[in-house]
């Protein structure tokens, strides 16, 4: 669980209260430097206490509005895995650890 993601979500997040349940879903599973999550979509729709069906598009709608981007993963026998989600920390007003290594070695600190 990434707090720092987390906090950032509840002060900056979206209007919807749907979108802001599964966002904290998945900012709950978030790794704190990338922002990248895999829950199942059971997982998010439990944990944003929806059905399988509104959450599905309720990320859909976090995709449009750029709150996150979701690609799929696959195993290594071609089957569907969970999809892998990304939470866009710029617009939650979050630097990623790669802008900030990239200031870092601009400045010379690195």
């Amino acid at each position: 669980m990434s707090n720092r993601i987390f906090q950032a979500v509840w002060d900056n997040g979206p209007q919807s209260r749907s979108e802001m349940l599964v966002l904290m879903v998945l900012a709950d599973s978030a790794d704190a430097e990338t922002g990248e999550c895999f829950p199942s979509l059971r997982r998010i729709a439990q944990g944003a206490r929806m059905s399988v069906r509104t959450a599905r598009g309720v990320l859909r709608a976090l995709e449009s509005e750029g709150w996150i981007v979701t690609a799929e993963r696959l195993r290594p026998n071609g089957s569907r895995a969970s999809s892998v989600y990304r939470v866009q920390l710029e617009k939650l007003g979050l630097a990623s650890l790669a802008e900030k290594r990239a200031a870092k070695t601009a400045g010379g600190g690195g």
